[in-house]
């Protein structure tokens, strides 16, 4: 299952973030689903896929995701990114809080991919509860979260 980031999009039919919608679920092999994002957009040639979130460089401009599970227990989260942020100190990572259902289950770095348009996928394992879940990645610093392009939900 793929789930996108949401929020309110100035393109009409492009992806959003930072807020509390999903995108549309497209099927995938091996029973997951992909999401795109909702909400602050942008179009890259480079992109994997239609639209990825460009987000607000804040703490709490937030990605949340809704997804689905037929059951409760755990799943692998597959989050594409990029981040073409560099710095001294942290070589440009831009940590965020992994929060499930409202508990914070972890932090996850994503460090830089080298260039705004280089895509790399960052596997995490969450808990979901049996039918809806709400995943949101947080910014743990003012820089914000990376673009992020789509989620896969497999588990």
């Amino acid at each position: 299952m793929t789930r996108a980031p949401t929020s309110a999009c100035p393109v009409p039919g492009r992806p959003r973030i930072s807020g509390p919608s999903s995108g549309p679920a497209t099927r995938r092999r091996g029973g997951g689903t992909r999401r795109r994002p909702r909400r602050r957009c942008a179009r890259a040639a480079s992109a994997p896929t239609s639209g990825f979130c460009n987000g607000d460089a804040a703490v709490r401009a937030y990605a949340q995701f809704t997804v689905n599970a037929s059951a409760a227990g755990t799943a692998t989260l597959g989050i594409r990114f990029a981040n073409g942020a560099n710095g001294a100190g942290s070589g440009g990572a831009r940590p965020a809080n992994l929060i499930v259902n409202g508990s914070t289950v972890g932090t996850v770095s994503f460090e830089s991919t080298g260039a705004w348009t280089t895509w790399v996928t960052k596997t995490v394992t969450v808990p979901l509860n049996n039918g809806g879940s709400t995943v949101r990645l947080d910014p743990a610093t003012a820089a914000g979260l990376p673009n992020l392009d789509h989620l896969d939900v497999n588990g």
